[in-house]
């Protein structure tokens, strides 16, 4: 995995969910050397990348939503 910007992370495979058989694929493909990145980080990563608490996603240094900077969705891109 190569990590960029906050917003800017490149992998060769993406597991999406939590079932048994996207972690197998992953331990199988890490194996042969491919870079693998479970969706769970990548949501942890756009929590961080938001200066401001919100739902779960509570922050120390930024204890309030901030509406106006905030009230949309994230995009994450999948570079493989």
């Amino acid at each position: 995995m190569k990590l960029g910007s906050p917003n800017n992370i490149s992998t060769d495979m993406l597991i999406i969910g939590g079932g048994g058989a996207g972690p197998r694929a992953a331990i199988e493909a890490k194996k042969h050397g491919a870079d693998v990145l479970i969706v769970s980080e990548m949501i942890c990563r756009a929590g961080l990348y938001r200066s401001e608490s919100r739902g779960a996603r509570y922050r120390q240094d930024y204890p309030e939503p901030d509406d106006n900077s905030w009230l949309s969705p994230c995009a994450l891109t999948f570079h493989p």
